[in-house]
């Protein structure tokens, strides 16, 4: 037997091993290879030239033009440690964004983490558990570098179905996923690979304070911004557990008070009569087109954002609907400061996150809340996002709009001002192009635009993007974007001189607001019942159980009683919590701030329940 066919055999060999591993351990990867073996697909191949493997395409183009071994111990030898990602900030303080009085604030909390820092003289030198490879070529550097590192936990992306499945020939994978836990992201279409980096980010949570990454070759280099913008967009800071306990706490209060009480989401579809939806945002696109909305007001059912109220309040607008998301009591004081008769005959939809002050300045018949975040009340639906933006969208589907424009809802960045918002918004402000922030708040991307080839916008608008776009895949509602800012997928982009009005008829407004109170009154909960108090006892018994957790384990612990609490919102938070705090604690190496700040949060949220409970 000659040399070249033993090598063929050993090749054929760790191919078997690996794709045996994958069918009885990763059977959706074994699928899609088999899948794709069936499609007889050779655009590259494998070639052994002056005695080294070469991975060549179709026109005989090689990827390493040099042995993959050697390059494999060149890069084991030789990792970048500033290749590296991370959710943890270590430079400058958070600021109040999230900031509630009287209540936990989870910016507080990091800030704190951060002081400490401050006060270190030694740089921490940190093990590398967490590592991406971008890329797989054939992958034989894989096995090299988990020699050298290895990390506990993996992810490989390889955005070529078949170049990964060449890498099998010569790559132990079976080795590696045995030794560690191992994320695959392959071939994959843009949802997967933001699951799969979360996915990824979720396990071993605490270890996401320095991911290192591995190249493969200058082919996958925009694959190095696009995981370090998933990354940060995954950001626990984006949506903190904080406003979870103020939806819990918030939302217990006005089911139990003399308001309306909270919506039951689930019973309200096709609620809105066939008639075209116009859903207005705070973006700079609004006032460029407010006139043209104040001549065709009563063409339209206008939905519109709290923060748009002011620049209605320019032309005369009365919106139909309100929807208010934003817990922040100056922030939505200085939204609603406008004449009182431009919200108090609207039907206003809030967040059960809403400051009661506000709720009592609004002093509304008409005020109705609904659960965003998670479901505090099950059975009762809930709306999810970032933002009002794609909040509002969310709400609007489930109560069956059928024809929906959306204007004011940039979710960019005017290139010419420099402003995010309409320039009555109490947030507006220009903002420098040039500028690269470092967090989801102040960092700069290019994203498609609806109108223009991209426009610039924020990771917190990108989000929103993917958001949208996950909300309407498969819908069947028509949707036009009218704003001149970022395109959302599955809407049309349209611009609001391209309609035509004589299409729409008047619509009956004071019937139209009369309809939809009688409906929502109907199908509004008020007051604690049986099933709620039996809830908070389990709840109670969570808590307990908490408190008795160790939290160098609590991983583990937390799936555990998961499958028993299935419902808890107390894990829910707890599990966000840990996500956001652990990283800064492991990374300091203070734990009993750590116990402390976990011990504060319990605290907090048994004082929540106890309260409906005596």
């Amino acid at each position: 037997m000659s040399s070249l066919e033993e090598i063929q055999i050993t090749l054929a060999q760790l191919y078997k091993k690996n794709i045996l591993y994958l069918q009885n351990n990763n059977k959706a990867l074994y699928s899609q290879i088999i899948e794709f073996e069936q499609l007889n697909i050779e655009n590259y191949f494998i070639d052994f030239i002056d005695n080294h493997f070469e991975l060549l395409d179709k026109d005989g183009k090689k990827t390493y033009n040099c042995d993959p071994f050697y390059d494999a111990q060149y890069r084991a030898k030789n990792l970048k440690n500033d290749n590296f990602l991370t959710l943890i900030r270590k430079d400058d303080k958070l600021n109040d964004q999230f900031h509630y009085n009287n209540h936990i604030n989870a910016y507080e909390q990091i800030n704190k983490y951060l002081t400490f820092l401050d006060e270190e003289k030694d740089i921490i030198n940190f093990p590398i558990n967490k590592f991406i490879f971008i890329g797989t070529i054939l992958g034989v550097h894989i096995n090299d570098i988990h020699d050298k590192i290895e990390a506990s936990t993996y992810l490989i992306i390889e955005p070529n179905i078949e170049i990964f499945r060449l890498s099998l020939f010569l790559t132990d994978y079976a080795k590696l996923c045995e030794d560690s836990k191992v994320f695959f992201c392959i071939g994959f279409t843009d949802s997967f690979f933001n699951e799969s980096i979360k996915d990824f980010l979720s396990y071993n949570y605490k270890y996401n304070t320095h991911i290192q990454f591995e190249l493969s070759s200058k082919n996958e280099l925009d694959l190095v911004n696009k995981v370090s913008l998933e990354i940060l967009e995954n950001s626990e800071m984006t949506y903190p557990y904080s406003e979870y306990i103020i939806s819990m706490k918030r939302g217990y209060d006005y089911c139990n008070t003399s308001y309306n009480g909270i919506v039951n989401l689930n019973q309200l579809k096709n609620v809105l009569p066939k008639k075209p939806i116009l859903y207005l945002g705070a973006g700079p696109s609004l006032s460029q087109n407010i006139i043209y909305l104040a001549e065709h007001q009563n063409k339209f059912i206008i939905v519109a954002a709290s923060a748009s109220l002011k620049r209605l309040e320019t032309v005369n607008i009365i919106p139909d609907i309100i929807i208010t998301i934003d817990a922040k009591k100056g922030e939505i004081l200085k939204q609603f400061d406008v004449n009182k008769k431009y919200y108090k005959d609207s039907i206003i939809l809030a967040s059960i996150k809403t400051d009661e002050d506000i709720v009592k300045i609004i002093d509304s018949p008409s005020t109705f809340f609904m659960q965003d975040s998670f479901e505090l009340f099950e059975g009762y639906g809930t709306v999810t996002g970032i933002n009002v933006g794609d909040i509002g969208i969310s709400l609007l589907l489930k109560l069956g709009v059928e024809e929906l424009y959306l204007l004011g809802f940039d979710a960019a960045i005017n290139s010419q001002t420099g402003e995010s918002y309409d320039s009555l918004h109490s947030s507006n402000k220009k903002i420098d192009l040039e500028h690269q922030g470092t967090t989801y708040v102040d960092h700069v991307i290019m994203v498609k635009g609806n109108f223009q080839k991209e426009v610039p916008t924020f990771i917190y608008y990108k989000t929103m993007i993917d958001n949208i776009a996950i909300l309407l895949d498969n819908t069947t509602v028509s949707i036009s974007n009218l704003s001149d800012g970022a395109y959302f997928k599955n809407t049309i982009p349209l611009k609001v001189t391209d309609i035509n009005p004589n299409n729409f008829t008047l619509i009956d407004k004071s019937n139209l607001k009369n309809e939809l109170h009688d409906i929502l009154i109907l199908q509004c909960k008020k007051g604690l019942n049986q099933k709620d108090i039996s809830f908070l006892k389990k709840e109670k018994k969570v808590l307990h159980k908490l408190k008795n957790l160790k939290l160098q384990n609590i991983e583990k612990d937390l799936a555990r009683l998961r499958s028993n609490f299935i419902n808890s919102s107390v894990l829910q938070i707890i599990e966000k919590f840990l996500k956001l705090i652990a990283p800064y604690s492991q990374y300091t190496k203070n734990t009993l701030l750590y116990e402390k700040q976990y011990k504060e949060v319990l605290l907090y949220l048994e004082s929540v329940i106890i309260k409906y409970l005596f």
